[in-house]
């Protein structure tokens, strides 16, 4: 009889642990989705093509791409996006066989730091991290693609 109290009373301990331990397991899922963050990128042809200009879609960054970069022609090639969680790489492909990665190393007090390489098969072309604030935008010159260059602008915003 006594050995069927004590494990009656492990059981219920057990029972009262798990229940205890829920809203905590829960909550940690809410913090991993707080801390991911919304990427958009423009990958982005910048030529001295005459007659071109600034693709209309880039209207917002040609100030910064003219005087930062210039050239006369950028010519909005694909605006890919996704969802970054801390440590896990999202990569998106670029013309000529290459790639673009992305990881969120970390959030904090409205910046996103960020692990960015480019490759070209396998080789890595550029491997840097940045910090970027929320709503931000970051221009990377790029490799030579055409008669011109690739331009990855990168933005970030809470997710």
């Amino acid at each position: 009889m006594r050995d069927n109290r004590q494990s009656s009373k492990g059981r219920v301990f057990l029972f009262i642990f798990v229940a205890l331990l829920s809203p905590f397991l829960v909550f940690n899922k809410g913090l991993a989705a707080e801390e991911s963050v919304l990427l958009r990128t423009q990958i982005i042809l910048a030529s001295n093509e005459p007659g071109k200009g600034v693709d209309p879609q880039l209207s917002a960054l040609a100030h910064q791409l003219r005087s930062v970069f210039g050239y006369t022609s950028y010519q909005l090639i694909s605006s890919p996006g996704g969802s970054l969680v801390p440590g896990k790489p999202w990569r998106t492909p670029l013309p000529e066989n290459r790639a673009l990665e992305v990881v969120l190393i970390d959030r904090e007090k409205g910046f996103s730091r960020l692990g960015v390489k480019i490759f070209d098969g396998g080789r890595a072309l550029l491997d840097t991290k940045l910090r970027l604030r929320m709503g931000g935008t970051v221009l990377l010159g790029g490799p030579s693609y055409r008669e011109g260059v690739l331009i990855i602008a990168l933005s970030v915003r809470g997710g």
